[in-house]
C-alpha cells in the first residue's frame, strides 16, 4: 500500500460500523507503519479522511476498477 493507491475494506474489518462501507473506494493518502489515512471516494464531503489500521484495506488491482 502505498500514497495514491486506491483501496477497499478487506472482508472482515475490524470494526462493526465498516461494514456499511464494504461497497465504497478510498484513496489512500497517508500511510504509516500499521495504519493508514484514506479517503472515500464519490461523496458529498470528500475532505472527509479515515485514519485506520491498514489490515482493514486492500489494494485494488486494476482489473478491478
Amino acid at each position: 500500500m502505498k500514497v495514491g493507491d486506491l483501496v477497499r475494506l478487506v472482508d472482515r474489518p475490524n470494526s462493526e460500523w465498516f461494514y456499511q462501507y464494504k461497497d465504497r473506494l478510498f484513496e489512500v493518502d497517508d500511510v504509516f507503519e500499521r495504519h493508514c489515512r484514506v479517503r472515500m471516494l464519490n461523496v458529498l464531503n470528500p475532505q472527509r479522511y479515515w485514519f485506520a489500521q491498514k489490515s482493514n484495506f486492500e489494494v485494488v488491482s486494476d482489473e478491478s476498477r
